[in-house]
């Protein structure tokens, strides 16, 4: 059999990033014990054992993949067509995906003549994946929080679901934000291919994090003498405007600390991160208080565990929940100049501290591997085992309903950069 991951909106290939990541890991997690094809935007260039690739423009291909498929993997964002068709042909259908909360920052949606419009739009996308899916994956606790609370919503969360198992744990699965057995040995493997920094922000630039803060901590310490180095893994993405991204040039060149504040262009593939990270000895990555914030874990933990990189963080959030919870780095209010200063300066110059997370980060790693989550999953599939509510007219007419108020799910997706 195989398992189909089916990611229209995203690139799975070198020049990948989030979600692209999550789909890589997971996909070379499960070609351990069955053939996976992953269906996304533009094909790829990368290679593992058991994995194939489809480009999401080739329709024919496309769904010879799908329908042929023991189970289809979806992400947020996802071509609602797609769900709707496969639910209806009885495929299983698994799901990772959160409450789509990031989305109101998105330029697109902010300039779009009914912004409230395009939004609704793809909140009726996420509870139509919500409704279709038989077996979800999870993230973090905050994900699992949020997401009963969906299917609650819903009314998917039904007495013999519950009654099967208080946990859900025949419903959900947890996949942390972690690494696969490939991917951990590449990273072994690896040797630094920069010269040498204090810490790198290795994700993106949203609206809702705080990069200047650390511009301003950076300018602080240098006046100190206690100066410290930041690299900036990725610019702004071409196709999206993003305010904080356009703050945070601004600032350095207004500061003129361009010496310790650095910018990778052009961004590194995803084969050339291990040697970027590796150049680093920490990461920061800090946001403002809000609730996309409070409800998302940061792929950035990835990094943290994966290249054993101590993290500064907000504690804004669930993702300071997890690094607090996890020992693996220190929380500090971007806010707050001191104390983001004190967290930069105690990590990038008191060695004890510095050993002491890295020590930590060693012990907690294997909770990363997600090599070590994909059995509850593929028995999910084999079993094909569906919610109790699969099949019933109740759950048949939740979805018509659904389908009437929103007719235009049935429509191409117009995706929101």
């Amino acid at each position: 059999m195989h398992v189909a991951f089916h990611a229209p909106a995203y690139s799975v290939a070198n020049a990948m990033g989030g979600v692209g990541v999550r789909v890589w890991e997971l996909a070379q997690a499960m070609a351990d014990a069955v053939d996976v094809v992953i269906v996304s935007r533009g094909g790829s260039d990368l290679d593992a054992d058991g994995v194939t690739f489809v480009d999401a423009g080739d329709e024919l291909a496309c769904r010879h993949v799908l329908d042929r498929a023991a189970a289809v993997v979806f992400y947020d964002l996802p071509d609602p067509r797609e769900l709707i068709r496969l639910h209806e042909r009885g495929t299983f259908i698994v799901s990772e995906i959160a409450a789509p909360i990031e989305h109101l920052e998105y330029h697109a949606i902010r300039v779009a003549p009914d912004p409230d419009c395009r939004y609704d739009h793809l909140v009726a996308g996420y509870e139509l994946q919500v409704l279709l899916s038989d077996h979800f994956l999870v993230q973090s606790s905050v994900a699992r929080a949020t997401l009963v609370t969906s299917l609650c919503h819903l009314r998917r969360l039904v007495r013999d679901t519950y009654d099967a198992s208080a946990t859900l744990d025949h419903l959900l699965s947890p996949i942390p934000l972690g690494y696969s057995r490939a991917a951990r040995a590449r990273a072994a493997g690896g040797r630094p291919t920069l010269p040498a920094t204090d810490f790198v922000w290795s994700g993106g630039l949203w609206d809702y994090y705080d990069p200047v803060a650390v511009v301003r901590a950076v300018t602080r310490l240098e006046q100190v003498g206690r100066p410290v180095t930041v690299r900036f893994l990725y610019p702004p993405p071409p196709d999206q405007v993003l305010r904080e991204a356009d703050r945070l040039r601004t600032e350095v060149d207004r500061l003129g600390v361009g010496a310790r504040v650095m910018f990778l262009t052009p961004a590194p593939g995803h084969t050339q991160r291990d040697g970027v990270l590796l150049s680093s000895r920490g990461a920061v990555c800090v946001a403002k208080p809000g609730i996309e914030n409070a409800t998302c874990v940061r792929l950035r933990l990835r990094d943290t565990v994966l290249y054993r990189l101590p993290l500064v963080v907000d504690p804004f959030g669930a993702t300071a929940t997890e690094v607090l919870g996890l020992g693996i780095g220190l929380v500090a209010n971007p806010g707050d100049a001191t104390e983001l200063v004190d967290a930069l300066d105690t990590l990038a110059h008191d060695r004890t501290v510095r050993d002491d997370i890295v020590e930590r980060i060693d012990l907690v790693r294997r909770q990363f591997l997600v090599d070590d989550y994909v059995a509850p999953v593929l028995a999910a599939i084999r079993e094909r085992r569906r919610p109790s509510d699969a099949g019933t007219a109740a759950h048949a007419r939740r979805v018509a309903a659904l389908l009437e108020r929103h007719p235009e799910l049935r429509d191409p997706p117009r995706y929101p950069w």
